[in-house]
């Protein structure tokens, strides 16, 4: 989520408050991931997101110019998909309901612990 906003922010359009769409996709992602949606979605997710990677890597190492907000959302939409793909592997893996308080903390340590290694 970081990078994608940074790229967008920084390199692509500097427009005020476009950080936002970033962390709103972010959470939307997890809120559909956790919402118990079907394991053959999760596989779709995931199958699509490796040529949507290979896309967006294509067009930022081709140099092709298209209109700015395509661009963004290509990248919006390449967050989108990883960050649906990694939140819907948490969510299948997340253990009974005996062990959820442990197992949100951790998740919440995780984070902790990565957000303060980038500063």
């Amino acid at each position: 989520m970081i990078g994608a906003t940074t790229y967008v922010t920084t390199d692509i359009a500097a427009v005020p408050l476009l950080w936002v769409m970033p962390l709103a996709i972010y959470l939307l992602s997890f809120i559909l991931a956790f919402g118990r949606w079907p394991a053959v979605l999760h596989r779709l997710v995931v199958a699509a997101t490796v040529p949507v990677i290979l896309t967006v890597f294509f067009l930022i190492v081709s140099g092709f110019r298209q209109r700015i907000w395509i661009t963004v959302l290509w990248h919006f939409l390449l967050l989108f998909l990883v960050a649906l793909a990694c939140h819907g592997e948490l969510a299948l893996t997340r253990p009974s309901a005996r062990h959820l308080t442990q197992f949100y903390l951790l998740i919440s340590v995780g984070a902790c612990s990565a957000g303060s290694s980038t500063r």
